[in-house]
């Protein structure tokens, strides 16, 4: 009795959407800045990229 390792891939794929989700908050001012838009407006992008995450992971 143990883990399975068909999870172990899964596992590790999740952890990298949700890290990447996190890091890029904290590139968040350097992405306002290279795009020239407001830190806001690169925000929404971050959201937009997170719920197309959300959306097309079950799918």
């Amino acid at each position: 009795m143990g883990i399975d390792k068909r999870i172990i891939p899964l596992a590790i794929g999740g952890l990298g959407i949700g890290t990447t989700e996190f890091t890029v908050m904290g590139l968040l001012p350097d992405i306002a800045r290279s795009l020239q838009i407001t830190i806001p407006e690169a925000g929404h992008m971050i959201s937009a990229y997170a719920l197309g995450v959300v959306i097309g992971a079950p799918i």
